[in-house]
């Protein structure tokens, strides 16, 4: 099971860039214009499509929102669908998610680094520094 985090250019994607609405079911998730991070957070949570679910979440932890942040660390803690175990990229979201001030991640990513191979805990920590916002891809996407 491998997804990714970020915009992917297909032929439903591209047709719904035309159009002038921002409907869930035609809106793209990563126009920067289209919401913020509450309300993609609040379509992941109605969202009945895993797949569908997770382009939202991802959208709304890109946007800043703590508690999509955390809940993609979560995801990836525990190899939770659409994604696999990742223990690196889940200290890197409950990271972000203490930076955008939820105080609860700290605690996660402190019992996180306690089962993380110290090889994974230092890369874990250096992109943690070097994040930036912006794309998926330095998830792997």
């Amino acid at each position: 099971m491998t997804a990714s985090c970020g915009p992917a250019v297909t032929e439903k994607a591209s047709a719904s860039a035309n159009q002038e609405d921002d409907r869930p079911e035609t809106a793209d998730p990563f126009d920067p214009g289209l919401r913020d991070g509450t309300a993609l957070f609040a379509l992941y949570l109605s969202e009945s499509d895993a797949e569908r679910g997770w382009t939202w979440l991802c959208a709304a932890a890109l946007k800043g929102h703590p508690i999509a942040q955390n809940t993609m660390a979560t995801r990836y803690r525990y190899g939770q669908a659409p994604v696999d175990r990742d223990p690196v990229r889940a200290y890197l979201w409950y990271s972000q998610a203490l930076t955008n001030g939820l105080a609860a991640a700290d605690a996660l990513r402190s019992d996180l680094s306690k089962e993380m191979t110290p090889a994974d805990l230092k890369q874990a920590q250096a992109s943690a520094k070097t994040w930036k916002p912006g794309g998926c891809q330095h998830f792997g996407g």
